[in-house]
């Protein structure tokens, strides 16, 4: 099964994406809507990673430091958070 990027759909080959999926989810939060999904290639192929614990640590802690709501419904990426 293939599925399509949108305005409110972005798609992620891995977790090792993280820092780029920080900029789409920032814009999401701006935007009011919007999901970003790990292991689907951008042609819509399921690709699937496998996961543990600690990666689902990372990546809510990574997500929660990065994403800063200035005003109610402003949203920031700091940049000096974003690991290169």
């Amino acid at each position: 099964m293939k599925f399509k990027e949108s305005d409110k759909i972005e798609f992620k080959k891995s977790t090792a994406e993280l820092n780029q999926s920080l900029i789409d989810l920032c814009a999401f939060a701006n935007y009011g809507i919007g999901t970003v999904y790990f292991g689907i290639s951008d042609d819509g192929n399921i690709i699937g990673q496998k996961i543990s614990d600690d990666t689902i640590k990372r990546v809510s802690t990574t997500i929660l430091s990065s994403i800063e709501q200035r005003k109610k419904g402003i949203y920031l990426l700091i940049p000096k958070k974003i690991k290169k």
